[in-house]
């Protein structure tokens, strides 16, 4: 999945919620050793490299890291939705000005 943006895992609020869970084909529920619900091996290509954020405060700790940069999103965006694009190459940016 080299180059594209995809959802590997996502963290499962409130199992019992209408519409949230395990969906099949669509990953598997799996609880963390800190007691928490995860959605994990969705492997789900995400349109356009992009995915919509809602960025937590600091308690929530969002951040984004590439190769060794990370950038802590809860301090610049906090309750802010953002768009996150992956952009590697001309072609993908044709692609992506065409997603707008």
């Amino acid at each position: 999945m080299d180059g594209h943006v995809f959802l590997d895992r996502s963290f499962l609020h409130d199992p019992a919620a209408a519409g949230l869970g395990e969906v099949l084909g669509r990953g598997r529920i799996l609880r963390s050793a800190t007691d928490e619900d995860w959605i994990v091996d969705i492997a789900e290509v995400m349109p356009c490299n992009r995915v919509f954020v809602r960025i937590g405060g600091q308690k929530i700790n969002h951040r984004l890291t590439y190769g060794s940069a990370t950038v802590n999103l809860s301090e610049i965006f906090a309750g802010e939705r953002v768009a996150i694009t992956l952009l590697s190459d001309d072609a993908d940016r044709r692609v992506n000005e065409e997603c707008r």
